[in-house]
């Protein structure tokens, strides 16, 4: 079963690509939005983890953001989530909350019949992030893209 998780997608990434293409190269392109998107998405990752129920702490531990760039290196992404790899031992049991995640953010029917509503801790995080979450990419990216220009126009001599 998958980890549920978010994802966030930003546009404009092909009038970027057309000003970056002509300041510099691909990889250099693909580094700036990479660190856009890691500035953007923090705050949802730190209300995440100060929404994560705290009964072992495994699932605060384990919150964190990734950010990737698709295969055909047309779109970087951004996703935050619980890592696979990450666990901790709670009363002498090994806890994974990849295994468990989807049961705290969903919610569960219990072995006895009782509902168990979900606390759906990454939703309540990106719904109640989303206007900061885009007022700092706006704000990272104008800081890139003034920084791309500057060597632009001092390669070029101009000032």
């Amino acid at each position: 079963m998958t980890t549920p998780r978010f994802k966030v997608e930003f546009e404009g990434f092909n009038e970027l690509d057309r000003l970056f293409g002509e300041l510099a190269d691909e990889r250099k392109v693909r580094a700036v939005q990479r660190q856009v998107i890691n500035f953007a998405m923090t705050p949802t990752l730190k209300t995440a983890k100060a929404n994560a129920p705290e009964d072992s702490g495994a699932l605060k531990f384990a919150l964190e953001k990734k950010v990737g760039t698709t295969k055909d290196k047309q779109r970087v992404y951004g996703i935050v989530g619980v890592d696979s790899k990450k666990s901790v031992i709670h009363e002498g049991k090994v806890r994974r909350p990849s295994k468990y995640i989807h049961l705290v953010e969903n919610g569960f029917v219990a072995r006895d019949g009782r509902y168990i509503p979900g606390k759906h801790l990454l939703k309540k995080a990106q719904t109640s992030t989303i206007a900061e979450m885009a007022s700092r990419y706006e704000q990272k990216l104008k800081q890139a893209v003034d920084k791309q220009l500057d060597k632009a126009r001092a390669k070029a001599g101009i000032r």
